[in-house]
């Protein structure tokens, strides 16, 4: 007599070794039930919006983001950081030839 070849599939895997690749299952996590609505809010606590630090700028006392050159002057640590531009003409310091 031959040897007699075991049709098995090896040891962890979840896949027929005979059937065609298109008909076996995914090795993707299932969860087993529902996930209440509790436990869900629970897991997702941390990922809440918050509105940005806004502090008033030192110089022209506009609101400002926190260590950013202010937007409206241009000012930042108690220096001018940013040349401003004026509206529709060149900037403070240049000359149009």
């Amino acid at each position: 007599m031959g040897v007699v070849m075991n049709s098995r599939p090896l040891r962890g895997s979840t896949r027929d070794v005979n059937s065609p690749r298109e008909e076996q299952e995914t090795d993707m996590g299932v969860p087993k039930r529902k996930v209440a609505h509790a436990r869900q809010m629970e897991r997702r606590s941390h990922l809440a919006l918050t509105l940005p630090t806004l502090v008033a700028c030192t110089h022209c006392h506009e609101p400002k983001l926190q260590y950013r050159v202010c937007p409206a002057c241009g000012w930042y640590n108690g220096r001018q950081a940013v040349e401003m531009k004026t509206a529709g003409g060149p900037a403070a310091g240049e000359e149009s030839a």
